[in-house]
């Protein structure tokens, strides 16, 4: 009899959806943090940005030299322009390089949904992977809709991205069908009888995608 994997998948796919949510969130306080010391120093004052100077000695003969410039950016003074790696961000590093490593479109999801980086180009990655999907779900179902139905569903896909997100975080959908359907200027019956259907494919190709980013990030890591 074949063994049922689900339940152990589910628990893998929040285990890392845990982890990646703390590593977003270590990753951005360390950087406000680095930015407030960046901010406190300062520029005006010459006092920190001298050169020191050193002696050398040369056939008994000892010589001043003036020390190398300090290579600062512009909110810097130290010789290295960086503030040192935490120790909770070394730790890190490993789920980071794993996200790097994954496919485009994967990396993009896990990006938006849960690094909250809003870059247009993980946007329009996203929605192109979403709708290639939806396609080719509608070609296995052999299905023919009107040309009018498919170019307002393609202007329904990153509204369904953003309702999957939003359920990922916090078990609650943004839209409703009424709210749906007024959106999209059709009456609540018209909606749910000839949208919502694909509405929802729409939907489970966003929380697909998302269980498939957060498998490939552990077997990346794994993989390290």
């Amino acid at each position: 009899m074949k063994k049922n994997n689900e339940p152990d998948r589910r628990l893998l796919v929040e285990f890392v959806r845990q982890r990646l949510f703390c590593v977003f969130h270590v990753f951005y306080s360390s950087n406000n943090k680095k930015t407030i010391l960046k901010n406190n120093i300062d520029l005006s004052n010459p006092q920190n940005f001298k050169r020191t100077k050193k002696s050398i000695t040369i056939d008994g003969q000892k010589m001043k030299l003036e020390s190398e410039m300090i290579r600062a950016n512009e909110t810097t003074s130290f010789k290295c322009s960086s503030v040192l790696l935490s120790e909770l961000n070394y730790r890190h590093l490993s789920w980071s390089r794993a996200v790097r490593k994954t496919f485009e479109h994967e990396q993009a999801w896990i990006y938006y949904c849960y690094g909250n980086k809003l870059d247009f180009d993980y946007q329009i990655i996203i929605c192109r992977h979403v709708w290639s999907e939806f396609n080719i779900n509608i070609v296995d179902q052999q299905k023919k809709i009107r040309t009018a139905t498919l170019e307002l569903l393609k202007q329904l896909v990153w509204l369904a991205v953003q309702n999957a997100v939003y359920k990922i975080k916090n078990d609650l959908d943004i839209y409703s069908s009424k709210e749906l359907a007024n959106l999209t200027k059709k009456t609540e019956p018209n909606w749910c009888v000839n949208y919502n259907d694909f509405w929802h494919q729409l939907l489970a190709i966003c929380y697909k995608l998302d269980r498939e980013a957060l498998i490939n990030v552990d077997r990346q890591k794994r993989n390290n």
